[in-house]
């Protein structure tokens, strides 16, 4: 049978939990609660069976899939990124062949550059000789100009000295003075070779300034000169510089590490997947967003990616176990229940955090990671059970920096030259990182029998499911069992309570019954004592009591009937607050189970409690107390045909005690017959009250016991929630059943 079918398969067996109303539940209320606890389950299914046709939907069967799951910035990505070119994930291989033929192309366009720049600079240093030696040429000249101006200066103060002296000497002597008319003096002489000297050095600098003119025109033009050149060489320069940014821009869009995230919570916010081939079988990574943070924009995406899942690697930059929190999520052990509790396979990856290439040893864990190591593995296990396989522990900045392509001159690139530059090779690197071990796992046991795999993680999602629909329906049955044990305490204490208010009425009806006709006595008695004091004839008694005992039945009767007015209001009161203080225990018992319960939702099936109406529980009483009024006011014929039977005889005795007394008038005194008629009334008066009281009890009694077990039947009708909650036990229990039998199929199946 396809393993695919078993989605339709239990859609079609949840059908059936649709099929348990019961059709012979007579009681409106108990058919409403019914009814609740059907919508309830109904509800459940239908919730199940979307989930159910969700991983249908979401569920993967032809390519082994592996998510990686863990907390915000744990390294998931960097983990994923350094395996897709362990793995030579095919986009991988050609992202990095394209980078390298870049990388080619930049190296090439850096070595033009280089030579450009060497170019330029050569050009720069041939026209800085050049200016330099006519720089020197022009300093010569202008050295060789200020000389000759000195010297000229120098001799135009030898002509002015030699002239002061031929005047003095001339004012002094005048044959000095017609010797220089006539004849020039050596003075004179000496001025006119200064002037010719002068002539010559004038000449000279006019011909040293046309030089440094030509001198400084010959260094104007060196400029010119390699301008051309110049100018080339740096468009040149210009359009490799050009090139080579176009070529780091693309070897960024190519770099490794593009979805590693930069620091900031939630880099990764969407399930992101990567397809790949191991030994032969398609396989698939899946990058889930991080668990912590602004989960509550991601956790749908996490939780959909899940379904496809075979295998999940939780990532954790911790050594330690995952903690449980203070909040209604239960913190990451919480959330590692809730999201993984459906997998088959879950593994723990300590993927060790690193920034110094010192901190990588041989051996990645130390002794006391190997202890908190081993916590993680009994701590996740009690989480997970066998769903928990164990730990690796890798460091992936370091695999990463060994398997990677970065941008030259980026601050990746510099980071992995000195990583690279401690080791001797990429090799070594990524051995000491662990994750050429864990690639290695990954490649050999994860990957066997891996069609029994995919099977056992689908069919496990499934079950998972089921059992969550099972639990939540336990969860209800339970609460109900809870609630039905507290009220059947309830119902039983309830119960005594009312069979005692109906003991003490009819007791105390009884009694008041008793009082009355030992007061009709008393006061009967007394009336005849009185006449018998009073020594009147027979005729006068007679008609004293016809009138007397009449008046005396007529407040027997009404004492009767008050007695039974206050017996009946008490028994009301008493009764109404017994039932009262039983709907406030009710509402106490699924109040308090309501706001326990983790899966009860009292909108959803919430006990029927209609019958709790304090105007159910007054028409009860009010028929209790109109039964028993009636047959009391009944009673009043009773008692009057009662009292005058009880007058006749006590007639006859009192005229027959009289009789007796004319015949032994003169033996017996008026105190002996007095004592006689006395002694005669108290026996016939008892008697006959005995009888008066017997018939009443009889009378009355029977509409009395009648009414109050009437009444009891009523109360207790009004009493069904217990009732109630059994049929939701009920329910639940045959739905659990249920969910128990397609549970079997699903493990058959998967096994």
């Amino acid at each position: 049978m396809n393993p695919k079918s078993i989605y339709d398969r239990i859609i079609n067996e949840l059908k059936k939990l649709r099929e348990i109303s019961d059709s012979s539940i007579k009681d409106e209320e108990v058919q409403a609660t019914q009814q609740k606890i059907l919508a309830f389950i109904d509800k459940q299914e239908t919730n199940i069976h979307q989930q159910i046709v969700e991983l249908r939907n979401l569920s993967e069967w032809d390519e082994f899939t592996v998510a990686f799951y863990g907390e915000t910035n744990a390294g998931k990505s960097t983990l994923i990124d350094a395996l897709r070119s362990i793995l030579y994930d095919p986009e991988k291989v050609r992202q990095h062949q394209e980078f390298d033929n870049v990388d080619a192309k930049y190296q090439n366009v850096v070595e033009n550059i280089k030579n450009s720049s060497d170019k330029l600079e050569n050009i720069k240093q041939n026209q800085a000789i050049e200016i330099e030696n006519i720089s020197l040429q022009s300093k010569k000249i202008s050295t060789e100009i200020i000389r000759l101006k000195q010297e000229n200066e120098n001799l135009m103060q030898v002509k002015i000295f030699d002239n002061w002296q031929i005047v003095i000497k001339s004012l002094i002597s005048l044959r000095y003075f017609i010797k220089a008319v006539f004849h020039r003096p050596d003075e004179m002489l000496e001025l006119v070779q200064i002037d010719d000297v002068q002539q010559k050095i004038a000449d000279q600098i006019d011909q040293s300034t046309i030089s440094l003119s030509m001198t400084q025109y010959k260094q104007n033009t060196i400029v010119d000169k390699y301008l051309p050149e110049t100018t080339k060489v740096t468009a040149e320069l210009a359009s490799l510089m050009k090139k080579r940014y176009q070529e780091i821009t693309a070897m960024t869009k190519l770099e490794d590490g593009q979805s590693i995230g930069d620091g900031r919570s939630d880099y990764t916010r969407t399930a992101v997947e990567y397809h790949l081939s191991v030994k032969g079988i398609p396989f698939k990574i899946i990058d889930l967003p991080g668990i912590e943070g602004a989960e509550s924009e991601v956790i749908k995406e996490i939780n959909t990616a899940l379904k496809s899942a075979h295998a999940v690697f939780y990532i954790s930059r911790k050594s330690t176990p995952p903690q449980n929190g203070e909040d209604e999520n239960g913190g990451t052990i919480g959330k590692i229940r809730q999201q993984l509790s459906s997998m088959s396979e879950v593994y723990f990856v300590y993927n060790k955090k690193t920034t110094n290439p010192r901190d990588m040893k041989e051996i990645i864990e130390t002794a006391e990671e190997n202890i908190a190591l081993e916590d993680v593995d009994k701590i996740l296990s009690d989480v997970l059970g066998e769903h928990y396989i164990g730990h690796q522990t890798v460091i992936g900045l370091g695999g990463h920096y060994a398997v990677s392509r970065f941008t030259p001159e980026s601050h990746r690139n510099k980071k992995q030259t000195k990583y690279l530059n401690k080791f001797d090779t990429r090799e070594k690197l990524l051995n000491l990182s662990g994750m050429q071990k864990f690639a290695d796992y990954i490649t050999g046991d994860l990957v066997t029998d891996v069609k029994r795999k995919i099977k056992i993680a689908n069919f496990s999602k499934v079950s998972a499911t089921l059992l969550n629909l099972k639990n939540t329906l336990d969860n209800n049955l339970q609460d109900a069992i809870i609630q039905k044990n507290k009220l059947e305490n309830l119902e039983e204490n309830t119960n005594s309570q009312i069979n005692s208010l109906n003991i003490s009425l009819k007791d105390n009806i009884q009694k008041n019954i008793r009082d009355a006709v030992r007061m009709f006595n008393h006061e009967i008695r007394k009336a005849f004592y009185e006449k018998i004091e009073m020594n009147i004839s027979d005729e006068e008694l007679k008609a004293y009591y016809k009138t007397t005992l009449t008046a005396h039945a007529e407040d027997t009767q009404k004492r009767i009937q008050e007695s039974a007015h206050e017996e009946l209001k008490k028994y009301q009161m008493d009764a109404q607050k017994v039932m009262k203080q039983y709907y406030e225990f009710v509402d106490n018992i699924f109040d308090s189970s309501n706001s326990t319960s983790d899966t009860f939702d009292g909108d959803d099936l919430n006990i029927n409690r209609n019958f709790i109406k304090g105007e159910d529980v007054t028409e009860i009483l009010v028929g209790v107390a109109s039964a028993i009024t009636s047959v009391v006011v009944a009673s009043g014929a009773v008692a009057a045909s009662s009292v005058v039977a009880i007058v006749a005889g006590i007639l006859s005795v009192a005229a027959f005690a009289l009789n007796i007394g004319k015949k032994v008038v003169k033996a017996i005194n008026p105190k002996y017959k007095k004592a006689e008629q006395s002694k005669y009334v108290d026996k016939q008066l008892d008697k006959d009250c005995d009888k008066l009281e017997k018939q009443l009890t009889e009378t009355i009694m029977p509409t009395v016991n009648q009414a109050i077990e009437k009444a009891s039947i009523g109360l207790k009708e009004q009493r069904n929630a217990n009732v109630q909650l059994g049929v939701i036990v009920e329910k639940l229990q045959f739905a659990i059943a249920q969910i128990s039998d397609i549970q079997k199929v699903v493990y058959i199946e998967m096994r």
